[in-house]
């Protein structure tokens, strides 16, 4: 049984409207750098535009559409939830590692936090849609097996 469309759309909804946040955050935060009205480091911007937009916005669309191509249901709703709470620490911690406002010592454990927390994302991404698909397969697999032999 394919999951819930709601289900799918509220996970969906809320990874796409972070990416929405962060899209007009990383401009906004880059004008300000140009302007002069903070000193933040340029590379702070691509951090909020890579993985704040661009990945929470491909996991969120990927969530929706890979268990119907998949013939399945997501394998861990939690593990998406999860996962979007570890992405948005993640962003926030290599984005503040990125600004330029801390001491090496107070940067260097923000960036290897937020890498590390991304790396996470990532996996439990990978893990759970591949499960996703691999337990989808199987299913419509049989059940084209069954109305085969019938």
């Amino acid at each position: 049984m394919p999951t819930p469309l709601r289900i799918l759309s509220g996970v969906t909804l809320a990874y796409v409207r972070i990416g929405f946040v962060y899209l007009v955050a990383g401009p906004i935060l880059l004008l300000s750098s140009v302007t002069g009205l903070l000193t933040v480091n340029r590379d702070a911007f691509f951090v909020m535009e890579l993985y704040g937009f661009v990945t929470m916005v491909v996991f969120g669309i990927s969530y929706f559409f890979i268990p119907g191509i998949a013939y399945g249901k997501i394998a861990s709703i939690l593990v998406a939830r999860i996962q979007l709470v570890t992405i948005n620490l993640g962003t926030i911690a290599l984005t503040l590692a990125l600004s330029g406002d801390f001491t090496p010592g107070q940067t260097f454990p923000l960036m290897v936090g937020g890498i590390a927390l991304i790396l996470a994302s990532a996996l439990m991404h990978t893990a759970n849609l591949s499960i996703t698909i691999r337990k989808g397969l199987r299913a419509h697999d049989s059940k084209v097996k069954q109305e085969k032999n019938e």
